[in-house]
């Protein structure tokens, strides 16, 4: 185990907070986790200095140390907000490996490390990332519908590094310089699902709503014929309701980290596709998730991260129906508020969030794939609870490839492709994305059925 003493020369004090909370992340971060160990004060013996502080660093003469320097930027650990518009992400190189900074001026591509020195602030540039500072701080203009900073005026959006985890490489090269070893991690998995909706043609109501739709939105007679005798065929028990697939859904392989499923329970808008957590089908769905090593969670209603009573209420019908203390949450929509909603699973013993993910794009919105402790700007410490980003959607994937006039299958198997090292990807379908009366649910069912184990364990 490498052990490192950190030194640290900062203009204001108030921040050294948010310092340490970036080389605790460092410490245990799942790449290198074990396999170093930071000491700020009185320690044993450290064979590695590592000086984080402004100016132009020194030359080291003492040829028993290794000494680091690590230039103190002093822009998101500074009493004044800087506007997130204004930075850019600069390329740096080290050993093959494209490193990307946070920085108020744009530059060219630069090497990563010289003569012991790192060319950009480290720190500042991880915690921005994984604080979310860009959008805890973001103007209310900016906001989307779902209640966060709108997605293409994110940074990484803005430099189309989104399908790439910044932070995770800028770990793994760190270490790799201070060390003088290499990391080279196969990319790990967890599988995820939210149940929005239960079905599509049943009962008969929703059978006609879908008819009616049809002629609304004018699909066409085929469409129209298509889900006509769909629902004869349903009627006569050849087939299961479009969204009624869940024996097939959940997964049975034992090659994931973890297995969840989101379940709602109530809701108030338009947004919110209600079905009764006392229906008959929840008990059969969960039932098939406890024997396949799911774990079961909240997927709150439209409003409720913004209501505390009706996140409570919601919180504890689902943990009296099953009979146990709910600890996951993934927000529906993705939708909460910074002033809000995370204060809410801190307020009711939420273990893991799953919400840090795009709605209509695949990637990596905190630089990371693995969960981690996010930051509480108010008390200027991490969070009790855990963030497990979710990179890869299957509704955000079909947005983006609808947007930009991309293949869908193709574009699912190249963020895979490129990702099969060094990172987490928390993977979410919805049982209503497998539509067999629509080319694209024909799509998902496909590469989920028959493409997807074989990308991430090829």
């Amino acid at each position: 185990m490498k052990k490192i003493k950190i030194f640290i020369s900062h203009d204001n004090p108030d921040f050294e907070n948010r310092i340490r909370y970036v080389f605790k992340f460092l410490e245990t971060h799942p790449l290198v986790e074990g396999k170093w160990s930071y000491y700020f004060e009185k320690n044993p013996h450290c064979n590695i200095q590592l000086h984080y502080e402004s100016g132009k660093g020194f030359d080291s003469e003492n040829q028993d140390e290794q000494y680091f320097f690590i230039p103190a930027q002093k822009l998101v650990f500074s009493a004044k907000t800087v506007d997130p518009s204004q930075l850019n992400c600069n390329p740096y190189q080290q050993n093959g490996q494209e490193l990307y900074s946070v920085e108020n001026q744009s530059k060219p591509k630069q090497t990563f490390l010289k003569e012991n020195h790192f060319q950009f602030d480290i720190i500042e540039t991880i915690f921005f990332h994984i604080s979310r500072y860009e959008e805890v701080f973001a103007a209310n203009e900016n906001l989307n519908q779902a209640g966060w900073l709108d997605e293409k005026k994110q940074l990484l959006i803005r430099h189309h590094l989104e399908q790439m985890p910044v932070v995770d490489h800028l770990v793994k090269v760190f270490f790799e310089v201070l060390s003088k070893t290499r990391i080279h991690q196969k990319t790990t998995y967890d599988i995820s699902h939210d149940v929005d909706i239960l079905y599509r043609l049943t009962p008969f109501s929703n059978f006609i709503r879908s008819i009616v739709a049809n002629l609304l939105y004018r699909r066409g007679f085929e469409d129209l014929k298509n889900t006509f005798w769909y629902w004869i065929a349903m009627q006569t028990k050849k087939v299961k309701d479009p969204y009624d697939n869940f024996e097939k859904l959940l997964r049975k392989e034992n090659i994931w980290k973890s297995k969840q499923l989101f379940l709602m329970v109530d809701g108030n808008t338009k947004f919110d596709n209600k079905y009764s957590i006392d229906h008959p089908y929840i008990d059969k769905i969960v039932k098939i998730a406890r024997e396949r090593g799911y774990k079961i969670g909240l997927h709150p209603s439209y409003n409720a991260g913004f209501e505390r009573k009706m996140y409570s209420d919601e919180l504890n019908q689902l943990s009296k129906k099953l009979n146990e203390n709910i600890q996951l949450n993934r927000q529906h929509w993705l939708r909460f508020s910074w002033e809000i909603t995370p204060y809410l699973w801190e307020d009711h013993s939420i273990k893991m969030d799953f919400s840090m993910g795009y709605n209509h794009h695949l990637g990596f919105r905190c630089g990371t794939g693995f969960a981690y402790y996010m930051y509480d700007f108010k008390k200027e410490k991490a969070f009790g609870w855990k963030e497990q980003p979710m990179a890869f959607m299957e509704s955000a994937a079909i947005h983006f490839a609808t947007n930009e006039n991309l293949d869908l299958k193709e574009t699912m198997k190249d963020f895979f492709s490129e990702n099969k090292t060094d990172t987490h990807i928390n993977i979410n379908f919805h049982n209503s994305n497998f539509d067999p009366l629509t080319a694209i649910g024909e799509t998902i069912a496909d590469f989920y059925y028959n493409e997807l184990i074989k990308l991430i364990e090829g």
